[in-house]
């Protein structure tokens, strides 16, 4: 439409109303994992989620107590969040088993092998990283 003006006057309104607009692309790096806490966020009072993730302009757009809009930024931070707490717990976490099991090394090497097991699992699970990305996170 730059300067181009293919539309009348009366055909241009669309353009002003940005949430009608979709990308048809891939998402970025949502998964599952985003839907099950979206959906578990229906367990918290709706104050709250509505205050921590829902945009002044997405609060705007509904007066429906049963509808809930999301910020997607909002949300991805979350996700990141919660993989960040995973993933630490999932690394330090063999540790501390380590240091309070006494002795015997085959148990120490049992309990390295499972935890590598659950950080390589996670990896699998909650992201779409590719098999030699998640070769280079567990070798790590």
């Amino acid at each position: 439409m730059d300067a181009k003006k293919p539309l009348c006057r009366e055909e241009t309104k669309f353009v002003k109303y940005k949430d009608d607009f979709i990308a048809l692309a891939e998402k970025q790096e949502g998964g599952w994992f985003d839907g099950v806490l979206e959906d578990l966020l229906s367990i918290f009072p709706r104050s709250i989620t509505r205050a921590i993730l829902s945009s002044p302009s997405d609060r705007k757009k509904t007066d429906d107590e049963y509808v809930q809009l999301y910020s997607k930024r909002r949300v991805d931070i979350l996700v990141r969040l919660v993989l960040t707490i995973v993933t630490v717990v999932l690394l330090m976490a063999p540790t501390a088993v380590l240091f309070l099991v006494p002795g015997r090394a085959a148990v120490k090497l049992v309990v390295i092998m499972i935890f590598t097991l659950l950080f390589s699992a996670a990896l699998g699970v909650f992201t779409k990283a590719k098999r030699h990305e998640m070769f280079a996170a567990t070798a790590a």
